[in-house]
């Protein structure tokens, strides 16, 4: 083919658009490398389970408070809200401990696990466990609010399972209305009613 007749030039435009195209779309799709690092979520609501690769979970209920208190004792306030989340998960494979909780915001704003610990547990393999935590976080954050659980030994960012729990606040919510204070932490108990 003649590249300077008029089939040919059509033809170099085409390859050149089709070079362009392919770039563009090369710079707006993700890279393997962000696909593979990416945590594959497992989207749920209060007390659903969510069966992930090393432990099954369930949020049983949320609620908000003023102020906590740890297994210690020790009282803590907030002039925000302690939003007050009952876990119970049971290991599937090997005794683990759920670390790394976070509640993440509408505008993607990260809160981590407050007052005395960061993880929940340990769970024997086939026992269920319960425990209570707490993330401190200014009221007008609350509504849309999700708690991440990741796998026991991953976090939010890395790739592997991330349950994605809607708390299921809205503005207006109740939830403040009732409010509690001095609400007990507690850590790693074995329960019956998984």
């Amino acid at each position: 083919m003649n590249w300077r007749s008029p089939a040919g030039a059509l033809l170099s435009v085409l390859v050149v658009a089709a070079l362009a195209f392919g770039s563009w779309l090369e710079t707006v799709l993700p890279s393997t490398d962000d696909i593979l690092d990416k945590p594959f979520e497992h989207h749920a609501r209060i007390d659903d389970q969510v069966e992930m690769r090393e432990v099954k979970l369930r949020v049983r209920s949320v609620r908000a408070a003023s102020s906590v208190v740890s297994e210690d004792d020790d009282r803590y306030r907030t002039t925000g809200v302690f939003l007050v989340a009952d876990v119970v998960f049971m290991s599937t494979r090997d005794p683990v401990r759920l670390s790394n909780m976070q509640v993440r915001t509408t505008s993607g704003r990260l809160y981590a696990e407050s007052v005395t610990r960061n993880s929940c547990g340990p769970s024997q393999t086939g026992v269920p466990v319960r425990c209570v935590v707490a993330f401190e976080i200014p009221e007008r954050d609350l509504a849309g609010a999700k708690l991440l659980i990741p796998t026991p030994r991953g976090d939010i960012t890395g790739g592997d399972d991330l349950a994605v729990i809607d708390l299921g606040i809205v503005d207006g919510s109740a939830l403040l209305d009732r409010e509690q204070s001095g609400v007990k932490l507690t850590d790693a108990t074995y329960w019956e009613d998984q």
